[in-house]
């Protein structure tokens, strides 16, 4: 049994990869996925093959309610859709959750 552990903890230690990550040159501050008025949530992240990723998230800093929007990321961690991403609809909801 203890044989068989080690084999597996070998054979998984030669299946890692390295994790990267993109960084801005000034590693104080953030990458804003959004920048405005009133709060965001739920946010769901949908990485992509060039490196990238697609975030949505919930909204109300345009009136009452929580719109979802969503905004591109390239793979060098820079904004694709602009400080304020997309609303991807116009219906308001009264709070967040989470969706796929």
């Amino acid at each position: 049994m203890r044989t068989l552990l080690t084999v597996s903890l070998v054979a998984s230690g030669l299946t890692a990869s390295a994790a990267v990550g993109q960084w801005t040159s000034d590693s104080t501050v953030n990458t804003p996925v959004y920048v405005g008025g009133g709060d965001q949530g739920t946010p769901v992240l949908k990485p992509t093959t060039d490196g990238g990723a697609w975030i949505s998230y919930t909204d109300n800093g345009a009136g009452a309610g929580y719109k979802h929007a969503v905004q591109r990321l390239d793979a060098a961690g820079n904004r694709q859709l602009g400080p304020g991403g997309v609303t991807i609809n116009s219906r308001t909801n009264t709070a967040t959750f989470v969706y796929d």
